[in-house]
């Protein structure tokens, strides 16, 4: 890295290391070196309160006693997720680097751009499938079920100034 550009322009330094920093694989990494108790109630709350809704009318009961694997492949990030007692759960937060030996009934696959728009609903999973930018392995009515499920979430589950930095999120990602 150039020194003259910490002293002549720091505010591009800054962008630049804020850029390497907020690519997916290094975002993964980042969030994997965090205490991983506290990435799991972390995920645990925010899935419950915001799908609170969805969750008293219990249409993610057909997770009940199933994992499944939600991998951010160029984050290399594997959520486990499922369901019990009316609620969701985050079984485990896993760096994709790991070769782990798990065995989920189901694993959505997808890279970050792609994840962002379909939690934006600018782009229908189905459109993903089709384009094998979303990919299903293990049991597939498991996952179509997920799939679908996440296609009928209101928009309003995402607060605004979460839509908003994710916008801001892609825009970079599509700029690099």
């Amino acid at each position: 890295m150039n020194t003259a550009k910490l002293i002549n322009k720091p505010t591009v330094f800054i962008q630049e290391i804020g850029q390497q920093i907020l690519q997916p694989k290094n975002l993964g990494q980042l969030v994997t070196t965090l205490p991983k108790g506290v990435n799991v109630r972390l995920i645990q709350w925010v899935l419950n309160n915001r799908l609170l809704p969805q969750l008293t009318g219990q249409e993610f009961k057909y997770l009940e006693g199933r994992q499944l694997a939600i991998e951010i492949k160029d984050a290399r990030l594997i959520v486990i997720i499922g369901y019990s007692s009316s609620r969701l759960c985050c079984y485990d937060l896993l760096n994709g680097t790991k070769n782990q030996e798990y065995r989920y009934d189901a694993t959505l696959s997808i890279d970050t751009l792609c994840a962002i728009e379909l939690m934006q609903q600018t782009v229908d999973p189905d459109t993903l499938f089709f384009q094998r930018k979303l990919s299903i392995r293990g049991d597939t009515e498991l996952a179509h079920h997920v799939k679908n499920t996440l296609d009928t979430l209101p928009s309003e589950v995402i607060p605004n100034i979460v839509r908003q930095i994710m916008s801001v999120y892609a825009r970079t990602l599509k700029g690099s």
